[in-house]
């Protein structure tokens, strides 16, 4: 068993059983979440829009990644840039004590294609020119501009749980 990336799938899916199943959905017999009308599903353990702290989320997601056989990801996603040590000391704390077997500390990147600028966080203008931002984060497996994804990758985007320096060192 792996999870399987599918970045379009997600969307596709959940359109399909909101177009097929609206009224059900309208009834609130079941979930699909959704973001600006945007529906998505998540191919995760736990959904990135789920409000977990990071102990709790890799509890529960080693709990389940060690049944796996074949590819499995928990991605922790970071909006502001964290001390070197506090990471170290989280990475730590997950591989001692969860059964998680991979993990990814993803830092969304805003960058500015006009004059050169770059930081951890989400940014919609740059600072110090005030040309739009280019915002940059993990789609499954790889960096990629927001602005290239899929509108239900970009639904899921917004809801994702952002990691913050606080929360890291907890």
């Amino acid at each position: 068993m792996e999870e399987v990336p599918a970045e379009s799938v997600a969307y596709k899916m959940a359109s399909s059983d909101l177009k097929k199943f609206k009224d059900a959905f309208e009834r609130r017999e079941f979930f699909i979440p959704t973001e600006d009308g945007v529906p998505f599903y998540s191919n995760c353990i736990i959904p990135y829009y789920a409000k977990f702290s990071i102990a709790e989320r890799a509890k529960l997601e080693g709990e389940v990644q060690k049944e796996f056989t074949g590819g499995v990801m928990m991605h922790l996603f970071l909006h502001e840039s964290v001390d070197p040590d506090a990471l170290k000391k989280l990475v730590k704390r997950i591989v001692e004590n969860t059964n998680v077997v991979y993990f990814s500390i993803t830092p969304t990147i805003s960058t500015c294609r006009h004059c050169g600028w770059n930081e951890i966080g989400i940014f919609e203008k740059c600072p110090s020119c005030g040309k739009n931002a280019e915002i940059w984060s993990r789609i499954v497996g790889y960096y990629r501009p927001i602005s290239s994804w899929n509108i239900g990758k970009v639904a899921e985007f917004k809801k994702r749980i952002q990691y913050s320096k606080r929360e890291i060192m907890e």
